[in-house]
């Protein structure tokens, strides 16, 4: 086996030696571009994980806040409570849809 730089592209093998400036510059490019797709990736499964936690975060907090207007002793009107429960529901399905939406990025 050769010490040499070979260049294996669509089932054929180039000699780096052989290949013009031109050709080298293009050969960078593509290795360039190939490892910023990998760190983008990486980047992008950190930000995945980030949003769901900061969405379980906010859907934990509205949950107790729900809970809590419905457990309170206060005077508020009915229709108070029910447009409350609404907006949770609404809330949470549009949470689900977003959720759904970045595994799709995916």
């Amino acid at each position: 086996m050769s010490d040499e730089n070979v260049l294996s592209l669509d089932g054929k093998s180039y000699k780096e030696e052989e290949l013009t400036d031109e050709q080298k510059y293009y050969k960078e490019q593509i290795t360039d571009l190939q490892n910023k797709i990998v760190r983008v990736k990486f980047e992008l499964d950190q930000l995945s994980a980030s949003q769901s936690h900061f969405r379980n975060l906010l859907v934990n907090s509205l949950k107790k806040t729900m809970d809590s207007i419905e457990n309170s002793k206060d005077s508020k009107p009915k229709s108070q409570r029910w447009l409350g429960k609404i907006f949770y529901q609404y809330f949470s399905g549009f949470c689900k849809i977003t959720a759904c939406l970045g595994k799709l990025a995916k």
